[in-house]
């Protein structure tokens, strides 16, 4: 169901010799817009072994800004960027970042953080790298 649209629903009852009862009440229901927000955010392939490069991954809703952090386990930062916004299905915005490296083995720890009107969420996610 879209955002907007509406449905009315009814039900009956069959009893154990398929008499049938009289419809219910008529039900309408509307269909209402997703919260705004990171729905989802992951890396893959994860780990990312021998030459493959990371992707961060994210499905978002009436996100205005949407960027990743990653820092070692030491806290470092050692890349930071935009995601890109790929597809829009329904009212899910999918964006994903590459990130090129140079990567060196190790784990890893990234912070998404999306902004819509002025309300802030953020999302953490790990990556393994083993080259």
């Amino acid at each position: 169901m879209n955002p907007g649209e509406t449905h009315r629903y009814q039900v009956s009852a069959l009893d154990g010799v398929g008499n049938e009862s009289a419809l219910s009440t008529p039900v309408i229901v509307r269909g209402v817009n997703s919260p705004a927000g990171i729905a989802e955010a992951y890396c893959y392939p994860n780990p990312a072994v021998g030459g493959a490069t990371p992707v961060v991954h994210v499905e978002g809703v009436q996100l205005d800004t949407l960027e990743v952090k990653i820092f070692d386990t030491s806290g470092h930062l050692v890349e930071k960027g935009a995601l890109i916004p790929l597809s829009i299905t329904g009212d899910k915005t999918s964006y994903e970042f590459v990130w090129t490296g140079p990567i060196s083995s190790g784990i890893y720890f990234g912070l998404v953080q999306g902004k819509s009107n002025d309300t802030s969420f953020r999302s953490h996610l790990k990556i393994a790298v083993v080259r």
